[in-house]
């Protein structure tokens, strides 16, 4: 299974760091860039937008601010609804 994280903050960064350590993460995006980027030690690829860091993954996790943040991520012009559709093999 592979997963995206939308959302590195004060509780997305740990979670995402769980799922790295278990090889489940492939990729990881943030509004901030900065704070993505400390995952990038750690193995992770970094997005540079939801759209990019959902493309041909599982599940999507997401951990965002608020209802209008989601929103945002998932229909903003580079969110989540805008990434190819990877088809069960």
């Amino acid at each position: 299974m592979s997963v995206a994280f939308l959302g590195i903050g004060l509780m997305g960064e740990p979670m995402a760091k769980r799922l790295l350590d278990r090889g489940y993460l492939k990729a990881v995006w943030n509004r901030t860039r900065e704070k993505a980027e400390r995952l990038a030690a750690a193995g992770a690829v970094v997005a540079t937008s939801a759209s990019q860091a959902t493309c041909g993954v599982d599940t999507v996790c997401l951990c965002l601010t608020d209802s209008h943040a989601v929103e945002e991520v998932m229909f903003g012009p580079h969110g989540v609804a805008t990434a190819p559709v990877r088809l069960p093999a």
